[in-house]
């Protein structure tokens, strides 16, 4: 036989701050350590300790436990501590001398733990793992990709590792308390020790405790705890022995039944009643257990778990009692929780017998009483105590006061209902026990944890009886002791005997007397056995359709839903066991045809009939959409039908949300309130406290198909988990119901689901997991048929069938409904109808109300954890003042971009706000322009409004910028009520809204506006100046720009991996439904339609018909809205003029400087644009034939003609074509040259004079800053169709490009125009170049864009006639112009 090691790792300190200083880890290694060692139990040949040693000593001792083991030996390793998760989700055993940052170098991988493992020769190996994220450690054993791997390849045979937690969680330390003083612990060694020391981890009780049974055994206890979920891997070999049972559960005597009459004997002298007769192992401490109450105990407390044999140790006691003294020295006052007493009162010792609120109240007055009455007769005669009173009652009863002088027992069978359901019950007792020992009155009474017994009542109960408890650890005898008692009920523990507590029977016939008494009365017929299960069961028969009227507490949500096989009724009892029922979840299995969905009907229905709306309500569920519950959708009790979820996902965790919102409902109600649960509440109520108005009814939750709802979203279960651990006191109930059951679907709540229903079920495999038993495989194929397994056992039963018709053709249910169909209140609301059909804007702004100034409404939040839905509101008016829309194609951009626009538009006046639209999507906003809040709509094709629209918005931005610093205002807050007040009455706009509907599109085709909209949004927040754009993916915007657009509307993308607020919550955002989207918050949002006529549209199945006419629905808003404002629109967007009569330019005299000359209009601001010769002297344009280029020189000769006088000005006038032959006849005309040879001797003349104006080096600097060492006038040279003039490598004017870069020296000025035909290669001729290279002013009119860029970096494209597009060094930019139109004489 191998040998057996063990090795345990504890750190409690560190040197690294931020791993916390933990306090259990080396005291538990200690114990663990000594029960490893221990012969008896863990029999290890080394059990060695490393405490707070480095990350090198560690993996020292660990190579050393796995290193040279044969094949026949035993590993163990512990390890306590702090455990460390990395980026890459790998796990590290923290040692003393660990550093967080660095956990390669400084702690113990758990992959350096696995491979000793793997190459170890041991024959079984056991890791017990007790630190956060442990579960880890499991999942690189077990699987390590996505397909399972063997175990035994990995790590080698026999390898079982345990853990504290799964691999998301931390660990954690408690306080429990040793001999009275709290001591720290871990909650998962502490209770491995536990399983070891007693020996409860025996579960099968065959003496070894196996790894498998320790883990779970310490599995269950920490997971009762809720804070941490252990985890196991390598299950296959759980079978692993790693210690001996400390104590071994002892086996029943088997044999004749135990009476209590064969224990009395006559004459005896022992002091107490015979209760019952030792195990045969405990009788060295004598044969028979005795109970004294008459001595120092005074008053007892028996406990055990549930059905364990509590209240037949009772009526042994009592019927003990009553046998062996006279009703005048023992009576009994007996409250009975559920019926456990019946019968008792036969005996004359057994004066009341009470089982409801006012029999109990009433006990306990008449016990109060009594006591006070004995301590007035002790005071008045002088009874120095209770012997001496029970001496007296034995010699000279009849010579005493009164006539009753017994000792009294008040018994109370069921603590735990009694302390609910009685007010002040805890004190009462309390002081009966305080004060009425001396006056010869006992309490005893029963619970079945020692935990439900307030602290001040347990200390007063000096007698303990135990009997099978649920936790032996809880055990107040003696843990160990109380893990060895028999498993059969009747067993039970005293002082150190383990008895078998007698039958309350003083004879084997005494119960076939009471038999021939009950078969004796006249009213009792035998009546032939008959098949019950051969017809439907009619539910009118079971059922007592008549008056409501109030129930005693054991009647409360109790529905007989069957007969059994003698047709007596059977009923389903959903209260928890602790008020006696079969409570409070269960499961129902059935397969197809079995009856379940007329099963769930029929205890749905039988629920509604016996229950008020405030006592019980119901949420129905069906997972396949089934009609199961629709015909009760419409009944007072459902808070909720949920169907449909097969097709909808979404709807799984909307469902999730509105239930665990009902559970914090329900806690904060009862916070509120002060009270420990519902049934403490309704006595609050009951009593009148204020606090408990709100009625709270229990909830029970049905849910068919619950398996594939868990296979289509396996975290489900952690919800149902939940409910089952809190419904016990926020009496929320579930009834799960599926077809098929398969192993393992119910992990974590299989504990919680304490009545199973099998119908007809597909195998007996299945019937197994069902109920415990095969026999549902085997019933009738009729449905209907089935077995209920409760705490009291298992029964089978034919289900009534409340489909079936009635005498007036309705259903039997049709009927129940009709009958509740009035009842008031309607039960709570929890589910309301999911984001399906789309709100309208006239049903949002009453409930928004008056948010604030651009805060509005734009669609419907869906809260359901919370029950509600609220109006989703944008607030435009701070920082977030900018908006983006962003959804995948058909996603609903538009129609919500309407919204928000039709919201603003019915929330505030045209003078408050004005929008300014470029609609590049489906053409949507059309449909709004004849709001008087609209300024100017345009599309794809309107090119220039599109221009102009931005241009009005920057040069509003301009103007406001000046106001702003001119006026010292402080923001926009500041500026709208100053203007409220009267101020900046030149100011016809209030908060601007550029939207762009389609911002890929305007990116791509207007790409040179893209920075005017950027600056728009970096700078124009401040100045009432908002973005709102739409986008099909987020990419699409520039971070810049996205930056931001701090209102994101997000509908469902195209790909939910690009959104912005949460990946896996867009995922969920169903397809195919417009408006649907992911709000910041991380809930689901429904955009509301631009329409206000709601209230006419009726009920309509979906959002395509609500769409249907949505056109003229916005039109009838739009002229609504129309109709309602008398004041001025909108300021519109103001366009370059088609035609612009030079008569309307500016005169001298209007001119900021009268010798600017105007050419045209601008398009930013429609302001005049001039040629400032002294600034920049030359100029030049290109456009192609009938582009205006020659209007636009007769403009600017003009213009000369009118600001400079002939002496001022001469014009050199070159017109080959003789376009403007005639035109200039003033005495301004130097020359007017039309042929080559004229034109060469023209430009010698003044390439003469103008060298005569060079200055010299006798010219001062004053000189040259006044440029007056010449007189003269000025020089133009304006020329006409330049490329005629200047063909290639022929140029007469070629000779004035040296005077080009100091024409501001000597005079002159170059005006030229030529065709954009072939400009690209004229850009090289010497005197373009050197304009070019001097910067002058140039414009680029009508041309072809293979040309390519003549004038700095405008792309020529087709114009109107006069429309060009003007570069110079003044201007920010290029900026577009209309150029005056001066026809031809």
């Amino acid at each position: 036989m191998g040998a057996r090691h063990a090795l345990l790792v504890a750190t409690s300190n560190y040197t690294d701050p931020g791993l916390r200083r933990l306090r259990s880890p080396v005291q538990e290694a200690h114990e663990l350590r000594d029960l490893l060692a221990d012969p008896a139990i863990g029999a290890f040949d080394s059990a060695v300790m490393a405490v707070n040693e480095s990350k090198a000593e560690i993996e020292r001792r660990i190579e050393a436990l796995f290193r040279d083991r044969t094949s026949e030996d035993t590993v163990l390793l512990f390890i306590s501590g702090h455990g460390i998760k990395n980026d890459h989700g790998e796990l590290f055993f923290a040692a003393c001398n660990t550093e967080l940052q660095l956990p390669y170098s400084t702690a113990i991988p758990a992959v350096v733990v696995q491979r000793l493992i793997r190459e170890s020769q041991a024959q079984s190996a056991t890791v017990v793992l007790d630190c956060c994220y442990s579960g880890v450690f499991t999942n690189d054993i077990i699987a390590r990709s996505s397909t399972a791997i063997d175990v035994e390849e990995q790590l080698g045979g026999g390898v079982y590792v345990m853990t504290a937690t799964n691999e998301i969680e931390y660990a954690y330390e408690q306080e429990k308390l040793v001999l009275n003083k709290p001591v720290s612990a871990s909650a998962f060694t502490s209770a491995l020790i536990d399983g070891l020391r007693t020996g409860a981890a025996d579960s099968d009780r065959d003496g070894v405790i196996t790894a498998e049974e320790l883990y779970q055994f310490a599995s269950r206890k920490v997971r009762a705890i809720g804070q941490q979920t252990p985890k196991n891997g390598g299950v296959g070999q759980g079978a692993i022995r790693i210690a001996k049972a400390a104590r071994r559960q002892l086996s029943g005597e088997s044999g004749a039944k135990l009476l209590l009459g064969e224990l009395i004997a006559p004459d005896s002298a022992a002091p107490g009643v015979p209760i019952g007769k030792a195990h045969e192992v405990d009788r060295h401490h004598g044969d028979l257990v005795r109970i004294d109450p008459f001595g120092h105990q005074g008053h007892l407390a028996v406990v055990g778990r549930f059905r364990s044999g509590k209240s037949t140790l009772l009526r042994t006691l009592i019927v003990g009692h009553a046998a062996t003294h006279p009703a005048t020295e023992v009576r009994f006052h007996c409250l009975d929780s559920d019926g456990g007493l019946v019968g008792m009162q036969r005996w004359d010792n057994v004066v009341a017998n009470a089982i409801d609120l006012a029999g109990a109240q009433a006990v306990l007055r008449d016990v109060a009483a009594l006591i006070e009455q004995r301590k007035q007769l002790f005071h008045r005669y002088g009874i120095e105590s209770i012997d001496t009173y029970r001496a007296l009652r034995r010699k000279s009863a009849d010579r005493m006061p009164g006539i009753d002088h017994a000792d009294v027992f008040l018994v109370v069978d069921g603590w735990e209902t009694f302390a609910e359901d009685v007010p002040d019950f805890t004190t009462s007792i309390r002081k009966i026990a305080e004060r009425g020992l001396a006056c010869g009155v006992h309490v005893v009474l029963t619970a079945r944890q020692w935990e439900n017994i307030p602290r001040q009542v347990a200390l007063l109960l000096q007698g303990h009886i135990e009997l099978t408890l649920d936790e032996p650890t809880t055990s107040r005898i003696d843990p160990e002791l109380a893990a060895t008692l028999p498993a059969e009920p009747g067993w039970a523990l005293s002082g150190r005997q383990r008895f078998r507590v007698a039958l309350p029977k003083m004879d084997a016939e005494e119960e076939l007397v009471d038999l021939f008494e009950v078969l004796e009365r006249p009213s009792v017929a035998l009546e032939a056995p008959q098949d019950a299960f051969a017809v439907p069961v009619d539910p009118a028969e079971l059922w007592n359709l008549g008056e409501r009227a109030p129930r005693p507490v054991e009647d409360q949500y109790k529905v007989v839903f069957g007969v059994n096989e003698s047709g007596r009724p059977v009923e389903l009892d959903i209260k928890e066991t602790a008020r006696g029922g079969m409570g409070p979840h269960g499961l129902c299995v059935g397969a197809t045809g079995s009856g379940k969905s007329e099963f769930l009907r029929t205890f749905v229905l039988g629920m509604m009939a016996a229950h008020d709306t405030t006592e019980l309500n119901f949420v129905l569920i069906d997972f396949k959409g089934r009609a199961t519950f629709q015909d009760f959708a419409a009944s007072p009790h459902v808070s909720a039908v949920i169907s449909n979820l097969e097709s909808d996902g979404s709807l799984i965790d909307r469902m999730a949300d509105a239930l665990s919102g009902e559970l914090n409902r329900r806690q904060e109600v009862l916070n509120k309130a002060g009270a420990k649960n519902v049934w403490d509440y309704r006595r609050m109520a009951a009593a009148g406290d204020e606090r408990c108005r709100e009625p709270l009814p229990a909830l029970v939750v049905v849910v068919d198909e619950f398996s594939e709802l868990l296979a289509q979203q396996p975290d489900f279960i952690e919800l149902f988990v939940m409910i089952g651990r809190l419904g016990r006191s926020l009496q929320v109930h579930l009834l799960l119901a599926s077809q098929r059951l398969e192993e393992g679907r119910l992990r974590g709540l299989d504990a919680h689901l304490s009545y199973r229903i099998g119908l007809k079920t597909f195998s007996a495999a299945e019937s197994r997991a069902a109920i415990g038993e095969p026999d549902a495989a085997d019933l009738p194929a009729s449905g209907g048929h089935g077995y209920l397994k409760h705490p009291g056992g298992m029964v089978r039963f034919r289900a009534a069938y409340a489909s079936g018709p009635t005498d007036s053709g309705a259903s039997f249910s049709d009927e129940v409904l009709a009958g509740v169909r009035d009842l008031r209140p309607r039960a709570r609301e929890i589910w309301l109808p999911p984001l399906d059909l789309p709100p309208t804007l006239d049903a949002l702004l009453p409930e928004a109300g008056t948010a604030g100034r651009l805060q509005v409404p734009v669609g419907l939040i869906d809260v359901p954890y919370h029950q509600r839905q609220e109006p989703m509101l944008v607030d435009l008016s701070g920082p977030a003042g900018h908006a983006a829309i962003v959804g995948g194609t058909r996603s609903g951009k538009s129609t919500a971009l309407r919204a928000l626009i039709a919201s603003l538009a019915l929330t505030h006046t045209p003078s408050e706000v004005q929008f300014y639209c470029l609609d590049f999507g489906g053409g949507g906003l059309f449909a709004l322009r004849d709001l008087p809040h609209v300024g100017g709509i345009g599309g794809r094709r309107d090119r220039e409004l599109v221009a102009r629209t931005v241009g009005e918005l920057r040069a509003l931005l301009d103007r406001r910028e000046a106001w702003f610093q001119q006026h010292g205002v402080e923001g926009m807050t500041d500026y709208r009520n100053r203007k409220r007040n009267g101020a900046f009455p030149d100011d016809d706009y209030g908060d601007a809204f550029l939207v762009i509907d389609g911002w890929r599109t305007f990116r791509e085709e207007f790409e040179e506006f893209e920075h005017d909209v950027l600056n728009l949004a970096a700078t124009g927040i401040a100045y009432g100046i908002h973005v709102v754009v739409t986008a099909t993916r987020w990419a699409e915007i520039r971070p810049a720009v996205k930056d931001l657009m701090q209102t994101r509307i997000e509908l469902r993308l195209g790909d939910p991996s690009e959104s912005e607020i949460d990946r896996k919550s867009a995922a969920k955002v169903p397809h195919g439904r417009p408006g649907r989207g992911l709000h910041a918050s991380k809930l689901h949002f429904l955009t509301a339609l631009p329409r206000v006529d709601g209230a006419q549209l009726g009920a309509r199945p979906d959002w395509a018909s609500y769409t249907e006419d949505l056109a003229e629905g916005v039109a009838a808003l739009a002229e609504r809205v129309r109709s309602s404002w008398s004041g001025a629109p909108a300021p519109p967007v103001r366009l370059l003029p088609k035609l612009l009569p030079h008569e309307q330019l500016p005169r001298p005299e209007q001119q900021p400087n009268p010798k600017l000359v105007p050419i045209g209009l601008n398009e930013d601001e429609l302001a005049p644009v001039y040629l400032d010769f002294a600034a920049e002297p030359n100029f030049y344009a290109f456009g192609e034939r009938e582009s205006g280029k020659t209007s636009l020189l007769r403009t600017i000769i003009r213009g000369i003609t009118e600001r400079y006088t002939p002496k001022e000005a001469l014009i050199l006038l070159v017109d080959y074509r003789r376009t403007m032959l005639g035109f200039l006849e003033t005495g301004h005309l130097l020359e007017y040259s039309v042929v080559e040879s004229q034109l060469r001797g023209n430009v010698k003349d003044v390439t003469a004079s103008l060298k005569k104006r060079l200055p010299g080096p006798d010219v001062t600097q004053e000189q040259l800053k006044s440029r007056s060492w010449w007189k003269g006038p000025e020089l133009f040279v304006v020329v006409d169709d330049y490329d005629i003039v200047a063909p290639q490598g022929n140029n007469p004017l070629a000779p004035l490009a040296e005077f080009v870069p100091v024409a501001g020296d000597v005079g002159l000025h170059v005006v030229l125009a030529r065709s954009s035909g072939g400009a690209g290669r004229a850009l090289y001729e010497p005197l373009i170049t050197k304009m070019r290279e001097t910067s002058s002013p140039g414009l680029v009119m009508s041309a072809e864009k293979e040309e390519g860029r003549l004038v700095a970096n405008i792309k020529p494209r087709h114009l109107p006639p006069g429309r060009g597009v003007l570069a110079s060094r003044r201007l920010r930019g290029p900026q577009l112009i209309q150029t005056a139109h001066f026809p031809s004489e």
